[in-house]
């Protein structure tokens, strides 16, 4: 593929932008393998859902999460954890987390915190109605889950670096001008 410089006020794009030479276009939602995991143990799904989205612009990676408990979700133990599809420039970001347990008729907002190492995680804080300090979301806490029960994510972060290339079997390695 042929990449020209184009330097101008306004550009106007039928069809897609590509940038930074990525097989994707600029700001298309894709999937990626989100893993749950516990401080202690791991929870698991089992019949629920687990769905993970992200979206590239430049350096700035959008993501959604959403989780839905199933009759033979088991919790695990601990502070639970999600991945995030690619490695974040800053911690301590923080992005909106809404946890709806239906068991109780109650809901929870939150803020989801990076954790640096290892790799990086959301830990989700739960907020407290009166203002006070939060807990983090685990086995048990702020209630057991239970079937229906959901737990979403919606955030922005800045990647530390420019994402790899993925190609297609078959497509040509680009030539030294990135061609």
């Amino acid at each position: 593929m042929k990449t020209t410089d184009i330097h101008c006020d306004s550009i106007r794009v039928t069809g897609a932008l590509y940038e930074r030479a990525r097989d994707v276009p600029m700001g298309i939602w894709q999937p990626y393998a989100v893993q749950w995991t516990g401080t202690t143990s791991n929870p698991a799904i089992g019949n629920g859902t687990l769905a993970a989205d992200c979206a590239l612009v430049g350096m700035t990676c959008h993501v959604r999460i959403a989780l839905t408990a199933g009759t033979t979700t088991t919790g695990g133990a601990g502070e639970y954890r999600l991945t995030l599809p690619y490695r974040s420039s800053a911690h301590k970001t923080a992005v909106p987390a809404y946890l709806l347990l239906g068991q109780q008729d109650r809901f929870f907002t939150g803020a989801c915190v990076l954790v640096a190492v290892p790799g990086d995680l959301l830990r989700v804080v739960l907020a407290t109605p009166s203002g006070g300090k939060g807990a983090f979301w685990g086995a048990g806490v702020p209630l057991n889950l239970v079937a229906g029960d959901q737990m979403i994510i919606a955030g922005v972060f800045e990647v530390n670096v420019i994402p790899p290339v993925v190609r297609a079997p078959g497509d040509p390695e680009p030539d030294a001008e990135g061609q």
